[in-house]
């Protein structure tokens, strides 16, 4: 079953943890990593291999907030040392929840699904598409 590791900046990922458990009952299987203003990138890098380390993961999703950040960098530079390890940068509560309830699955599928079904969980609500209709009438 695929492990997954939350790295944000401040709480956020403690605080996508606390979301993901009040949605799907569970949150066992999640590894929230908080990045704080007075620590580097060698700080996280030495958080990841302490929590893979630790809970003994073997399959892992590093989920990283943002796209060449320091939790990114700091991530990859993990990935590249485990085979078992992937990174995927940009995270929200819908994917983590698919991913969550996706995990039972081997990691190639689970990141290929990933970027599959990412489009879908972002949508844009046109209210002027509501005011056209109106204006039919």
């Amino acid at each position: 079953m695929v492990k997954i590791i939350i790295i944000c900046h401040g709480n956020l990922a403690q605080e996508f943890k606390s979301s993901l458990k009040m949605i799907v009952g569970d949150s066992s299987d999640i590894y929230p990593i908080s990045f704080k203003e007075d620590e580097g990138t060698d700080d996280l890098l030495n958080k990841i291999e302490n929590t893979i380390k630790f809970n003994k993961l073997n399959s892992v999703i590093i989920f990283a907030d943002i796209y060449g950040g320091s939790p990114f960098n700091a991530a990859i530079r993990y990935a590249i040392s485990d085979k078992n390890v992937e990174v995927i940068a940009g995270v929200n509560l819908p994917i983590l929840i698919d991913t969550y309830l996706s995990r039972d699955t081997d990691l190639i599928n689970l990141i290929d699904k990933i970027q599959a079904s990412s489009q879908e969980f972002i949508k844009y609500f046109n209210k002027n598409s509501l005011f056209a209709e109106d204006d039919d009438l």
